[in-house]
């Protein structure tokens, strides 16, 4: 997982361009053929750019920082508006380096007037239509030097905290023969692996290390045992699964397996190179673990452990504990009860950690993922979190709702209904989550222009800025495969992230 991610606050980034930009034109009578900025006559320089507080519309409008690109002759503002922002009749409040002797703002194409012209020298409370193309028009005192700036209020077309899977980003699964029975995929060492039973009772093992292109290989797979295929588990670079009488096999690859001669009830999850279990002694249920010379602790299964139904397993590390710590969520115990409640192994004992746990449930999918945390009024800080995904619940319904935790499963809360499962996905247990990042690109000509030094010195970690493409790394969940309530498996890959991280970040 990534570390935590500061989104500086648009109005400290914006004003620094704007001093360098500015100040450089006014420190300069004239400019040289080779310089990389152009001069800007500053007789006609607008200074400041916002919006008058309108709470009818949006809180904190009179907030909103707009950049002011000089040389392009472009005001924006560059963190969009939420969604549905209504901005047909916002008054702007506009700043100069001097008295000019004429501004004038141009409306086209506006949603709720016709094609005008305003005086804002003489009527700066006019209430404007920024819905279509607007352009102020700005004459220096001497009633001879213009300038124009077009006028960009930007809006999200669809709301930045959604979790959104589109139904276009749906894949089948790496299937060589389709109707595929059975499947299970995890993450070996950043490489999907896909492991199906076929509709004709052979077995595919399927490799995809890019699931963005969705191009997979394909190999037909003679495992030497009847697999458990919903056992297989990724523990660093090895596999483990259990055939249909209990044994555990190891692999490098997933094409030659070993056997190790143990005997299990289940597997947990993975935990390092090592694969936790249960097993059946003669004093009931307990822990185990493989290789034996891992330095893992064992001992008796506790009776509110979820022995089936559990999510898979997620690690993570911090710095109150010498070692990584592995989660599960949710589950079947021996009673038969459902529970919603976090488990956490580290190295030494179970021990179950939530405070505000999730609803019971079974089949649940645990993604390592984003949690965002509002840190002022228009400035989000972004953190390592989780998400609990699909499932059934004690009633018997599928859960649809989205379980969000930025505290390592300690506490659980319910996602906005943004980032709800929508109607168009299958409603399933059982399903698996891969998160792989795919570099996006963003065009940014109505950006500042900046030398490659000054750039690299303002961006945030892992953005990239080669003249007007800015691109990042957005990290894409694909839910994979899962069963439907006749037991049928759901042959498809959906994608989906959150809109905050595909959008363009500001740098």
């Amino acid at each position: 997982m990534k570390q935590r991610i500061s989104y500086l606050p648009l109005s400290l980034v914006s004003a620094l361009m704007l001093a360098t930009v500015a100040g450089g034109c006014n420190s300069k009578e004239e400019t040289d053929e080779d310089d990389a900025i152009n001069y800007v006559e500053t007789t006609t320089a607008v200074t400041g750019f916002r919006l008058s507080a309108d709470s009818k519309r949006m809180a904190h409008m009179d907030s909103v920082f707009f950049s002011i690109d000089l040389n392009e002759g472009v005001i924006w503002n560059q963190d969009s508006l939420p969604k549905g922002t209504d901005i047909t009749r916002l008054v702007p409040v506009v700043t100069f380096s001097r008295q000019m002797s004429a501004v004038s703002i141009t409306v086209k194409g506006a949603t709720t007037m016709a094609d005008s012209t305003f005086n804002y020298k003489d009527s700066p409370n006019d209430s404007i239509d920024f819905s279509g193309t607007t352009v102020m028009s700005v004459t220096a005192p001497d009633g001879t030097s213009k300038r124009d700036y077009r006028i960009k209020i930007n809006v999200h077309t669809i709301d930045i905290d959604s979790l959104a899977w589109s139904d276009t980003a749906v894949s089948p699964l790496p299937s060589r023969l389709g109707a595929p029975r059975r499947q299970k995929s995890v993450d070996l060492s950043g490489t999907a692996l896909c492991l199906l039973e076929e509709s004709d009772g052979s077995y595919t093992l399927s490799r995809n290390a890019d699931l963005y292109s969705a191009q997979w290989e394909k190999t037909e797979l003679t495992p030497g045992f009847t697999p458990a295929i919903e056992s297989l588990t990724a523990a660093g670079r090895r596999l483990y699964m259990l055939d249909s009488e209990g044994t555990l096999h190891t692999s490098a690859d997933g094409l030659a397996w070993e056997n190790t001669g143990e005997r299990w009830a289940s597997i947990i999850c993975g935990f390092g190179e090592a694969a936790l279990g249960i097993r059946t002694d003669g004093e009931g249920l307990t822990h185990c673990h493989y290789p034996a010379d891992a330095p893992l602790a064992d001992g008796p299964v506790a009776a509110d452990f979820p022995l089936t139904g559990h999510t898979n397993g997620g690690t993570f590390t911090t710095k109150w504990s010498a070692t990584p710590v592995v989660l599960i969520c949710g589950g079947r115990m021996a009673s038969g009860e459902l529970t919603g409640a976090t488990w956490g192994f580290d190295g030494q004992r179970w021990t179950p950690i939530s405070e505000h746990a999730t609803p019971p449930m079974e089949g649940a999918t645990l993604v390592p993922y984003y949690v965002f945390r509002s840190a002022g009024i228009f400035k989000k800080d972004c953190y390592d979190g989780w998400l609990v995904v699909g499932g059934r619940l004690a009633d018997g319904s599928y859960n649809r709702t989205v379980y969000m935790s930025d505290d390592n499963g300690v506490n659980w809360r319910k996602g906005s209904e943004l980032t709800n499962l929508p109607d168009y996905l299958p409603a399933t247990t059982g399903s698996d989550n891969i998160v792989m990042t795919t570099r996006l690109s963003s065009n940014l000509s109505d950006a500042w222009k900046t030398g490659d030094q000054a750039a690299k010195a303002r961006r945030a970690p892992g953005y990239d800025v080669d003249g007007d493409t800015l691109s990042w790394e957005c990290p894409f969940i694909y839910l994979i495969g899962g069963y439907r309530a006749d037991g049928s498996l759901s042959d498809s890959i959906w994608r989906g992230a959150l809109v905050r991280l595909r959008q363009a970040p500001i740098i």
